[in-house]
């Protein structure tokens, strides 16, 4: 049966091939060949739609238990190892059905010599055309297999379970904690569900030279934004891996047969790239240009100024207080010269405060660019997508009582507070649910952004021939 997958890839997009379909007319001759293509049609159209619209994984059932041996078995293999897969529904990544009808026993036999392993217990679609079978059969039922591997799950495999299996004959049981499995119990964390398929896919990087704790930090950050996209937005997917890239390490992009730059590999696939302004302002030649011809190819590239860096936190603060003591003294004629003098410091404070914006994005562009380069970074308009898809942001979110900055020139944006830290539940940022939830949302848009930019981009150019 032909495949529609384009590669071994379980969430790629099936690849373009046409339908063939039996041209029917009297006086037909109906052979074997001629029905077989007939009903295959079927099949595909069915597998196409299933890989199309669909992720693969369980759709019911196929729940997994420590169960007794079959009372037929010998003493030898009765050593508490057996698990019981019970009756259902999924769809693997070439579009078939497997279905399981009836509750089947399963003994695992792999035992680790020295160091624990993990062992996956995978069920896997059976096409009856390829077995065996004795040809005075009329009627054959699709089925399967299931496997015991010490290998990660493969493209066309439905994982039921994993085991961390210890270096001995240890009884298998059910996990005590089932967010965090020990030795021989049941890890059922990583079972897929299938689901209708994401609209699109985001690949997300960020810039480090080496792995530091500020890098963990992000990387951390990045993480818990793919998984508020699981639950906020489940139309966008964000690729779990997120990959560390030293621009400086990365080969000077060179010129291809065409007009565009060939990008290096690592480079060319994100969507989406983090880095903060301090970070940038110490890149050399090499990766500033790297990141120019990033952006021409519709790269969107997230450049963040924490407020400890910048001494916003300090500057803000003053603002907020002299604001409020401004406010308190409003329509009192006892302290108008007292409030007139707080005005003033507050003009002046505000203006040191603007200064700083506008010097964090100068340094910005003139280092990424030139010194007369004419690009500015602006607050988005109204209908700029970072402000309405697929989250409405008339205001930017607010952080720890200080507004969040956000301004954007193409692919480049410049976020002035602390975004990435939002993104997870940090008790040290300690920020309310709802300003998490904002930033989260806020994060999405920059996803899709990115997304839509990068791809948009992508398609008006015809692929590089190697």
């Amino acid at each position: 049966m032909t495949s529609y997958l384009s590669n071994s890839d379980p969430f790629a997009i099936p690849a373009i091939a046409p339908l063939r379909r039996l041209a029917v007319h009297n006086g037909l001759l109906l052979d074997a060949e001629r029905w077989r293509v007939a009903h295959d049609y079927h099949r595909q159209r069915q597998n196409l739609h299933y890989q199309a619209l669909h992720l693969p994984g369980i759709v019911c059932g196929l729940e997994v238990a420590v169960a007794p041996p079959p009372d037929d078995v010998s003493a030898r293999y009765r050593d508490g190892r057996w698990l019981q897969i019970s009756p259902g529904v999924a769809i693997d990544a070439h579009g078939n059905l497997v279905v399981v009808d009836q509750p089947v026993k399963v003994h695992l036999a792999s035992i680790p010599e020295e160091q624990p392993q993990w062992v996956y217990l995978v069920i896997r679609h059976v096409d009856p055309e390829g077995l065996q079978r004795s040809q005075a059969a009329e009627i054959v039922a699709e089925t399967f297999r299931i496997d015991e591997k010490r290998q990660p799950p493969e493209a066309l495999d439905i994982e039921v379970c994993r085991v961390l299996v210890p270096p001995a004959e240890t009884p298998l049981t059910p996990a005590v904690d089932v967010f965090q499995p020990g030795l021989g119990e049941l890890d059922l964390r990583y079972r897929q569900a299938a689901q209708l398929r994401p609209q699109a896919t985001v690949h997300v990087a960020y810039v480090t030279p080496d792995f530091t704790a500020d890098d963990e930090r992000v990387h951390h950050s990045l993480q818990a934004l793919v998984a508020a996209a699981i639950a906020l937005y489940p139309e966008l997917s964000v690729a779990r891996d997120i990959p560390a890239i030293d621009l400086a390490a990365l080969p000077r992009p060179h010129d291809a047969a065409t007009t565009r730059v060939a990008l290096p590999p690592g480079l060319a696939a994100c969507d989406l790239l983090y880095l903060t302004h301090r970070q940038c302002l110490g890149l050399g030649e090499a990766a500033t240009t790297s990141l120019r011809h990033y952006l021409d190819q519709g790269g969107v590239v997230l450049v963040e100024l924490p407020s400890r860096d910048g001494n916003f936190e300090e500057v803000n603060a003053v603002v907020r207080e002299l604001s409020t003591a401004v406010a308190d003294l409003q329509g009192s004629q006892r302290f108008s010269d007292l409030r007139s003098q707080l005005e003033s410091e507050l003009a002046a404070v505000t203006h040191n405060l603007d200064g700083r914006l506008a010097n964090a994005q100068r340094s910005l562009l003139t280092h990424l660019f030139a010194t007369d380069t004419p690009l500015t970074l602006r607050d988005p308009d109204d209908d700029h997508p970072l402000r309405g898809a697929p989250f409405a942001f008339s205001q930017w979110p607010s952080l720890r009582s200080e507004p969040l900055r956000l301004y954007a020139s193409g692919g480049l944006v410049l976020t002035i507070g602390d975004l990435s830290q939002a993104w997870s539940a940090s008790r040290d940022l300690n920020l309310p649910r709802d300003r998490v939830r904002a930033a989260q949302e806020l994060g999405l848009n920059l996803l899709q952004f990115a997304w839509h930019r990068h791809h948009r981009t992508q398609i008006q150019h015809l692929p590089q021939t190697p």
